[in-house]
């Protein structure tokens, strides 16, 4: 009974968890279904989470200092970086913070955050099986889409019910999963791809994001699902070659078939994205113009930079490696960044854990660390999981 009781309570948590992600952007539920308040929702999940812990009646722990010290030094940062830009936005900052870290510290003494982890995995992969059925189906024109919507960025998107996306042409669909746009979903399943290869090593979760994550049609995702496979799978081919040959045989008949259809519009928005001019690559990209005005904010206050509100109340400049420079400065990019450089730095596997973060930020060079609950939730659970599991505090709690 009371292992019953242990599992229904830890299935709640992670049910609560994740309703408190769906709300958030950059998934599209909230687009189409009337959600409540973000901060009275968050709050409200906050407050269950912590009562079902508490009635499990086990002693409440608290994260190793090394966290504690993180979670403080950003709270203080983001706090002063508001006093400094005069801007609201950083104090929501601190806000999302306390509510993740308290929402994973429920998730721990609960035993749950391991499960979690996988729960999100599977969540993913679904959402990617799902995005290719729609792709093959949509080519073939056998499906059509049930209902438009608006992004909170003013763009059109639909619902084609396996997936949604704002990105169709002709008789191709990027596929989005529930997220606001393709390469939302190539961002979160890199999320996942990396916490299934540090903490779960499921090699079938491992193998349907690489996939069906290339149907998303990133260039982005392409980058960083190279620097994976050459940086955890490069000097262990040997020992991973089975593996490596079926990664790989998925990958080249890939690009292999949209390189053999180069009148396509398949090949239109992936290989021929990439153009060679006397011996460099560039990729066809709006970010480059994005950039360029982010450049231009940020040499006019590299410091501290220019606040969040600023920088988008005039043309749009966000989604491109200056976002956060123009925003922040040289001192909040670092604040905001320097947990991945704690855990690249962990003595415990620290060649994984190092291969880790070096991918995320790969992935944040184009795609900024944004103020919503996703993002510091994700964050948060790789930078706490690595930590405990360097104090070997992470499988002891998680059994």
């Amino acid at each position: 009974m009371n292992t019953l009781t242990n599992n229904i309570r830890q299935a709640l948590l992670v049910i609560l968890f994740t309703m408190a992600l769906f709300a958030s952007y950059p998934y599209v539920f909230s687009q189409f279904i009337a959600m409540p308040n973000p901060i009275l929702l968050n709050g409200t999940i906050l407050c269950a989470t912590f009562l079902i812990v508490i009635t499990a009646g086990k002693k409440f722990i608290t994260f190793p200092p090394k966290i504690n010290k993180i979670v403080i030094i950003q709270f203080v940062g983001y706090f002063l970086l508001g006093i400094i830009h005069n801007d609201k936005l950083d104090f929501v900052r601190c806000y999302f913070l306390i509510i993740v870290y308290l929402l994973l510290l429920c998730l721990y003494n609960a035993g749950t955050l391991l499960k979690y982890i996988k729960f999100n995995n599977y969540l993913l992969s679904l959402q990617c099986i799902l995005g290719v059925v729609a792709f093959i189906l949509f080519f073939i024109g056998q499906l059509s889409p049930i209902f438009p919507f608006e992004n909170t960025d003013g763009r059109i998107a639909y619902c084609y019910g396996l997936t949604c996306s704002n990105a169709v042409v002709d008789n191709v669909i990027r596929v989005a999963g529930y997220f606001d746009e393709p390469g939302s979903l190539a961002f979160w399943g890199i999320y996942a791809l990396i916490l299934n290869k540090t903490f779960i090593e499921n090699k079938k979760v491992e193998a349907i994001l690489i996939f069906c994550l290339l149907f998303t049609l990133s260039v982005a995702y392409y980058i960083q699902a190279l620097l994976y496979v050459l940086l955890y799978y490069g000097s262990t081919i040997k020992k991973n070659k089975l593996y490596i040959i079926f990664i790989v045989t998925l990958l080249v008949g890939f690009f292999v078939y949209v390189n053999n259809n180069s009148g396509s519009t398949l090949y239109k928005l992936t290989i021929g994205r990439f153009e060679v001019n006397k011996g460099s690559v560039t990729i066809e990209s709006e970010r480059s113009l994005l950039a360029e005005r982010a450049k231009s904010v940020f040499e006019s206050s590299p410091v501290f930079g220019v606040g969040q509100t600023n920088i988008r109340s005039g043309e749009y400049m966000g989604d491109n490696e200056y976002e956060l420079l123009a925003s922040d400065g040289i001192v909040g990019m670092f604040l905001i960044y320097f947990p991945l450089i704690v855990v690249a730095r962990g003595r415990k596997s620290r060649k994984k854990f190092l291969f880790a973060s070096t991918i995320l930020f790969a992935g944040y060079l184009q795609r900024p660390f944004h103020c919503s609950v996703i993002h510091f939730a994700m964050f948060y659970i790789y930078v706490i999981t690595a930590i405990l599991y360097f104090n070997n505090k992470l499988y002891i709690q998680n059994r």
